[in-house]
């Protein structure tokens, strides 16, 4: 029994980290301190601790960022003016088609349900950037003059016909979705193919 109360009573010694033991030292000043050799070691390792956790924190987010999965939303915004189009648009890319397939989607539509503002008889431009090369694309596709037109065509009262342009929204939207489009060239036109076979409701523009 003598020797079960001498090691139940031995006291027990335990490891005092530096912030603890500099903690005590401020609440009770008569504490004896201890050397400053070790608080020195102590803190050293702290910072030194710190510091190659920033450094392998900053790492990785470097590598993440120019190796790993581009921090993108699969799916994205479209908008148009007219809120079936923007839909339809959504819809594409929720399908796993591009932005540009969405584009091309949502333009049909338009000159659907809105003719007078844009359709297959005009042009225009698409400018096209990829935040995973970085670089950006532009398609002109603005209606172009006869290849009956001159110069001084206005001056000289021609045949009114050679004043129509030549439309070229259909051969540019083409070229977009052959360089960035990913699903079938059917699935862009057939929204806007069942709006005009089965009808919509007229926007008060139209």
């Amino acid at each position: 029994m003598q020797g079960i109360n001498s090691a139940v009573r031995s006291p027990v010694h335990t490891e005092i980290s530096p912030l603890q033991r500099a903690a005590e030292t401020l609440l009770d000043p008569s504490r004896p301190q201890s050397s400053p050799a070790k608080e020195g070691k102590g803190l050293k390792v702290i910072v030194g601790s710190s510091i190659s956790f920033a450094v392998v924190i900053t790492l990785a987010l470097i590598l993440q960022i120019y190796l790993g999965a581009p921090q993108v939303p699969p799916h994205g915004v479209v908008t148009s003016d007219n809120p079936v189009c923007s839909q339809i648009g959504v819809n594409i890319m929720q399908r796993g088609g591009t932005a540009v397939d969405a584009a091309i989607a949502a333009m049909f539509c338009l000159g659907v349900v809105h003719p007078h503002n844009s359709g297959l008889g005009g042009g225009g431009v698409m400018l096209v950037h990829s935040h995973m090369t970085m670089k950006s694309d532009v398609f002109n596709f603005l209606s172009s003059a006869p290849s009956a037109a001159t110069g001084d065509m206005l001056n000289n009262n021609p045949t009114k016909g050679k004043f129509v342009a030549v439309p070229g929204e259909l051969k540019g939207l083409r070229q977009a979705y052959d360089t960035f489009g990913s699903l079938s060239w059917a699935d862009l036109v057939k929204p806007a193919a069942d709006l005009a076979r089965n009808g919509f409701k007229v926007s008060k523009d139209l």
